[in-house]
């Protein structure tokens, strides 16, 4: 009986261990091909079709901290799916906040660079967020702007909402939305 428990039917039944056959040995094995057994791998006439070329590649870029954002604001993310894609085909760099706090911070934060002062130019916001609102949003972004005397003062806070209300309308305006 065989170890797995089966027992063979005839002799023939039991694989036999194939033939360990001996290559004949390449003298060029696990060593450098000579001059003249890499001459005959070379590319023969087409070598000469290749024409030597240095190629001085810019370094990849990377994103500036200085460049223009544009700040979005809203505590419901879906909502940023198109204005994301409106951005992307302008190739603008842009960051979310889905926390009005959050991004009253960012902005602030945004003021302390000392290679500029200026990133987010343009303030997208929500109107009906929890605890802070689009509202204080724009209020606290442009009291934060106001404050900074070598500053162009041109940023722009848009409210982007559903509200169809003029009291909002009016609200933003007073506040000095867009």
């Amino acid at each position: 009986m065989s170890e797995e428990g089966i027992v063979p039917e005839s002799p023939h039944d039991v694989a036999a261990e194939p033939e360990q056959q001996e290559e004949p040995e390449d003298p060029r094995f696990g060593e450098e091909l000579s001059n003249s057994a890499a001459d005959e791998f070379s590319l023969g006439e087409f070598e000469e079709e290749i024409p030597e070329r240095v190629v001085n590649l810019p370094p990849p870029e990377e994103p500036h901290a200085c460049l223009p954002r544009v700040m979005m604001v809203d505590d419901d993310a879906f909502n940023f799916i198109p204005l994301e894609a409106f951005l992307k085909k302008f190739k603008t760099e842009y960051d979310t906040f889905t926390c009005g706090e959050t991004a009253i911070g960012a902005y602030e934060k945004s003021l302390e660079k000392t290679c500029c002062k200026m990133s987010y130019p343009l303030v997208i916001t929500d109107i009906n967020m929890p605890v802070v609102d689009g509202f204080q949003v724009g209020e606290r972004i442009i009291a934060l702007e106001e404050q900074q005397p070598d500053l162009p003062h041109s940023l722009t806070v848009l409210a982007l909402t559903s509200h169809v209300d003029n009291d909002v309308r009016k609200r933003a305006a007073e506040i000095g939305f867009t």
